[in-house]
């Protein structure tokens, strides 16, 4: 069943427009999940001694309405299904009075950090989680994130670059960049006129590599040249020799 809490939107959180931000969504999704598995017996201090991690892969994350300041919020989520190495979770937001206002899902891989490869969900974690081999069917696999390339430039969009580099500020209990940071550094990239006329409607994002504190890289972000009542920008963080994370980030006017 659904694991759900409660979440006040703080003053600390909220924008400029007193709303809960993009990346704030996000947050409350990933902190509800650590909490659904830490009250299945699965805490930080289990991963940690037994060598072991869920790395996000993938978020597909859809928006109804923000909450804003002084707002109190149930986010919900729970675990789809499980095959082989993989989690299908998904997520919803709601107001006071049940109103959806966000809606997501997920995709993980299950991690020995001490052999660097994918560990075999065993059917032991899949029932703690109240799933079973049989819903291995209803796994739903995110599409694949499209990355921006200097050399392929879609007529009337613009490039925009701009340096990356990772501080221990950015680093995470699994001591590599945490996966919300990269969704920060692409919509902060955004020009005035989007931000200021237009709502994040869907976020889409798909993890390649993971960063490490001291590393560098460059942010390739396509805006469109006349926006219209609906938008797309498109965002990846990468090397030259490496692909790092893709966000594509649907908006829609106010």
């Amino acid at each position: 069943m659904p694991f759900s809490r409660d979440y006040f939107v703080h003053y600390y959180e909220a924008d400029i427009k007193q709303r809960l931000p993009l990346t704030g969504v996000v947050q409350y999704f990933e902190d509800v999940a650590i909490l659904d598995s830490e009250q299945r017996g699965y805490s930080l201090d289990f991963y940690e001694t037994n060598h072991s991690v869920w790395i996000m892969l993938k978020w597909d994350i859809r928006i109804h309405r923000f909450p804003v300041f002084g707002d109190t919020v149930k986010v919900s989520t729970r675990v789809n299904a499980m095959k082989r190495f993989m989690s299908d979770r998904v997520f919803s937001m709601t107001s006071a009075d049940g109103t959806l206002l966000a809606e997501g899902r997920s995709n993980w891989l299950y991690f020995d950090t001490e052999k660097r490869r994918p560990i075999s969900v065993s059917e032991e974690i899949a029932a703690n989680y109240d799933v079973s081999p049989e819903t291995a069917a209803s796994f739903v696999t995110i599409d694949d994130v499209p990355a921006v390339s200097r050399d392929d430039i879609p007529a009337d969009f613009s490039l925009i670059s701009q340096p990356i580099t990772v501080g221990y500020g950015d680093i995470d209990t699994n001591r590599h960049v945490n996966n919300i940071r990269y969704i920060s550094w692409a919509f902060n990239s955004v020009p005035e006129n989007i931000f200021k006329g237009y709502v994040p409607d869907q976020l889409v994002v798909q993890y390649k590599k993971e960063m490490l504190a001291g590393m560098t890289a460059e942010l390739l972000s396509l805006f469109p040249d006349s926006p219209g009542e609906n938008l797309s920008s498109f965002h990846t963080i990468r090397s030259p020799e490496l692909e790092f994370c893709s966000v594509t980030i649907k908006w829609r006017k106010e």
